[in-house]
C-alpha cells in the first residue's frame, strides 16, 4: 500500500485547472450511459458487434459489482474532482468498461488507439481522486479478460447456442 499511496500522491500533484477540465470529460468514455450509447449505436449499424459489446459490458459489470461488494473497499480519502460515488473503489468500473469497450472494438476496427484511450480513462480514475491505482488495474485487467473470454465463446459457440445472438 504504501508504493499505492507514492503513486497515487504523484499522479494528484499534476493537477492543473486545464487537465482537471479534460480529464473530468475524458472519464466519462467509461460511464455506462456511454456504453449504452454506443451499443446502441452499434446496433443500427452492426448488430453482431453490438450484441458481442452488450455480452462483454454485461459480464464485465457482473464481476465488477460482486468484487465491490465483496472487498467492500472505500473510496480515496483525498479531494475528489468527479463525482462522489457512494460505492466502493475496487474495482475500477469505468476502468472495466473502457477495457472492455477497447478490446471488442480493437476485434473489428484494429486500432490501438482505442488502448490508449481506455487508460486514459483509467488514469483519469486516479487523477479524479475516485480511485486507487490497484482498483484501475483490476479493472483494466478484468474489462480485456471479459471481452476475450466473450470473442472466445463468439468463435466457439456460435453454433452451440450463441446463435440467437447472431445476427447481421
Amino acid at each position: 500500500m504504501a508504493l499505492e499511496k507514492q503513486v497515487m500522491e504523484l499522479i494528484l500533484s499534476l493537477r492543473t485547472p486545464i487537465v482537471n477540465e479534460f480529464f473530468q470529460g475524458l472519464t466519462a468514455l467509461g460511464s455506462t450511459a456511454f456504453a449504452a450509447v454506443l451499443i446502441g449505436f452499434l446496433y443500427t449499424r452492426e448488430k453482431k458487434l453490438a450484441n458481442k459489446t452488450l455480452l462483454g459490458f454485461s459480464l464485465t459489470g457482473l464481476i465488477v459489482y460482486g468484487l465491490k461488494f465483496g472487498f467492500a473497499r472505500p473510496r480515496p480519502t483525498v479531494e475528489s474532482l468527479g463525482t462522489a460515488f457512494t460505492q466502493h473503489s475496487f474495482p475500477s468500473g469505468h476502468t472495466a468498461t473502457a477495457f472492455v469497450l477497447a478490446t471488442i472494438l480493437y476485434t473489428r476496427f484494429k486500432t490501438h488507439y482505442l488502448f490508449l484511450v481506455a487508460g486514459l480513462v483509467g488514469f483519469s480514475r486516479v487523477y479524479l481522486g475516485l480511485h486507487y491505482p490497484s482498483d484501475v488495474l483490476v479493472g483494466a485487467l478484468i474489462g480485456t479478460v471479459s471481452a476475450l473470454l466473450v470473442e472466445k465463446l463468439w468463435k466457439t459457440g456460435g453454433s452451440r447456442g450463441w446463435t440467437f445472438l447472431e445476427t447481421q
